[in-house]
């Protein structure tokens, strides 16, 4: 029949090895879920993105303007606008995205930060009071003014 004390060892040594796999599979599908944050727990509040504008507007003007190719950049006035993740616009719109996430290829995506438009805001997305809840709203682009030109911006894609 075997040795008892062995066959325990053997059970004992099948249950640590599944303990370690579970464990590892878990560690895997939480990282993967917080880097994706398909939830949106890590965009910024609408109050974070407010106070950011109004302590480096200058800066936001500078980068808006050196994307138009409007002037050369004046790179002290650069250097105090706080890191963003990119950069980009369309059409004289300037966007800043402070967050984004998604699962990528397989569910929808999002993104949040601040955006200037220079003409007609309506054509660039719904107007909103509070985009701190906005995961909660179908797919599209929504703003909410800060003041003139200058909105938050919040992306959901499908």
């Amino acid at each position: 029949m075997g040795n008892p004390s062995l066959v325990k060892h053997t059970r004992l040594l099948g249950i640590a090895l599944f303990c370690v796999f579970a464990i590892l599979c878990c560690s895997v599908g939480a990282f993967i879920l917080w880097r994706t944050d398909p939830f949106n727990f890590r965009a910024p509040s609408d109050q974070e993105l407010i106070a950011t504008l109004n302590e480096h507007q200058e800066g936001f003007e500078a980068l808006r303007q050196v994307k138009a190719a409007q002037k050369k950049p004046d790179y002290a006035k650069l250097a105090t606008v706080p890191p963003v993740l990119t950069i980009g616009g369309h059409d004289g719109v300037t966007r800043f995205v402070f967050a984004e996430g998604g699962l990528l290829a397989v569910g929808p995506g999002w993104a949040k930060g601040i955006e200037y438009v220079p003409g007609d805001y309506e054509k660039e997305g719904d107007i909103q009071q509070n985009l701190d809840s906005a995961r909660k709203l179908p797919p599209g682009v929504y703003l909410r003014q800060i003041e003139p030109h200058w909105f938050i911006f919040y992306q959901r894609d499908e």
